[in-house]
Order: C-alpha cells, then structure tokens, then sequence
C-alpha cells in the first residue's frame, strides 16, 4: 500500500467522507425498510409515495409509459404501485435520492461523472431484468442496491482529493490483478469495503450492508443479495465493454456476460435476449429519468 494512501485513506475519514453525501430523502429510507421486511403492508408503501410529489409524479409517467407494457393509463398511486411492484418503486425512490452523489468525477479511477451515474444505473437495471426472469434467484432487494454498488469509489475519491491523481499510476501498474486487489495493494481499503460507511450513514437495513460489503466475493460465497448484485455488475461491465474496440481480447466481454448469466441459472439459449432486454430497459430509464 502506497505510504501517502496511509495516511490519507483511514475508515475514520471515509466516515467523514460519507456524511458529506447528499441525504436520502425520507421516502427513500423508508421504501428500503419496507423492501427488507417480510411483511409489507402495500398501503404503507402507497401512503409513503402519495405524501412525495416528485416520486409519485415519476412513477405515474412508468407505469403509463409505453415501456411499462400496459394498455390502459392510470392516474392512482396505488395501481402504479401495483403495477411496478415495491421493488422497482424503491429502486425509482433510490435513483431520485442518490442522483447527486453519484454524479461525479472519480480521476483515481478514470471516470467521469456520466461514466459513474451511467453504470450504476446500468447494474441496477441488469438487476430488475434478472429479477423478473430468476426471482427465486435474485432478491427484490437487488436492484436498490445495484444502483448503490459503486458508492465506496465516490468515498475513496473524496478522501484522496487532490492526491488521487498521484495515486492513479500505483493502480494502473497493478496488472491484470482484480481491482478489488489493486484497491487494497494501493489504498488498504477496496470499494466495497469503503461503501459500507455510506450504507450506514444513509440508515440503510443491515441486508444492504452486507450486499454492498461482500458485492466483490468469488462465486459461491455472500449472500444471495451480494451474488445478485456482483452478477448484475459483471453483466453492466461486459455490455459497456461490447463496444470497446480497444478491448485486448473481444471473446472478454461475451464469455463475462455468459458466466454470470448461467450463474443465476438463465439459460445460455436466452442470453442474447437477456443482454438485449437489459439494454432496452436501460435506454428507457434513461429517458424516465430526463423527461
């Protein structure tokens, strides 16, 4: 570990740095309890939705979307609620409340802030896609803190500040070695393990602490909210890397999206169709969100 990253990168100031995130609204807090109970009243969820305008005006422009795949328009909390399920409701909650945080520059890592806030929602989208296609798989948990995945970078970033790009050279001599193993090489400290500091300052349930912290673990190991959050952040990865022609080797992208598809038992005759849906699903959100 680089001695100037000692010093820096403690998990005393990734607590600091976590405060300075933007706060989750209250809806959002809420939403996420609810998500982690196994017993959810659906007119708590309505009741929490109609009482935040901005949230109950995005849902009803879901589920009246043409993408949401229903004929007849709905003007009720409670049916767009029924529609979309508290999944997808909590995951829209979660996109409105993190927004900002997520939209940053991250230079120790070589990105920008659409690359953050791009991928984020790329993997909490694979994870509502694998989500109607394996939900004995994939919790309904999986999406919200899909989107979460990556928050620990913003922390790491925020921490290094003007060091960061002094340190970018240490991660990218690493080699071929996993991130997750750079992180620590370099830092002391990998992203999953940062972001469990901002999980807990955002009072989020304790499932979503470890999904975050053990979201980097090898097969077989973790949750099943921790696997469905890594397959879904495998899948994001080998669709941003479809198109790379810079990539070293182009069978990467394919064989990454394939193993973690299988890994969550989707048939490999369905994969294609599954990597299509995503993308689909994704430009749809996108527009969700800029409308």
């Amino acid at each position: 570990m680089s001695a100037s990253a000692t010093v820096l990168l403690t998990h005393d100031r990734l607590a600091e740095a976590s405060e300075r995130l933007t706060p989750l609204p209250a809806a959002a807090n809420r939403l996420t309890t609810m998500l982690a109970s196994d017993d959810v009243d659906m007119r708590a969820i309505v009741d929490v939705v109609t009482y935040d305008p901005v949230l109950t005006a995005l849902l009803l422009r879901q589920a009246n979307s043409a993408g949401a795949g229903f004929v007849r328009a709905t003007s009720t909390v409670a049916e767009a609620v029924m529609r979309l399920g508290l999944g997808a409701v909590t995951a829209v909650a979660m996109r409105i409340g993190v927004a900002q945080s997520l939209q940053r520059s991250l230079p120790v890592y070589g990105l920008e802030g659409r690359d953050v806030v791009g991928h984020s929602i790329m993997t909490a989208v694979a994870a509502e896609v694998l989500r109607a296609r394996c939900p004995s798989r994939v919790p309904a948990a999986a999406p919200t803190i899909a989107l979460l995945h990556d928050v620990g970078k913003i922390l790491i970033s925020d921490v290094l500040g003007s060091r960061a790009l002094e340190l970018v050279g240490e991660l990218s001599e690493s080699g071929e070695v996993p991130l997750v193993d750079a992180e620590v090489a370099v830092f002391g400290v990998d992203h999953a393990q940062a972001g469990v500091h901002a999980i807990r300052y955002w009072k989020l349930p304790l499932s979503f602490v470890e999904a975050v912290a053990n979201h980097q673990l090898t097969p077989g190991a973790g949750s099943a909210l921790a696997t469905a959050v890594r397959v879904a952040d495998d899948v994001a990865h080998a669709i941003d890397d479809f198109d790379d022609d810079d990539a070293d080797d182009p069978t990467a992208a394919p064989a990454r999206a394939a193993a973690a598809l299988s890994e969550v038992g989707i048939d490999e005759r369905l994969h294609s169709q599954v990597l299509a849906d995503i993308e689909k699903r994704y430009e749809w959100v996108q527009s969700m969100m800029a409308a």
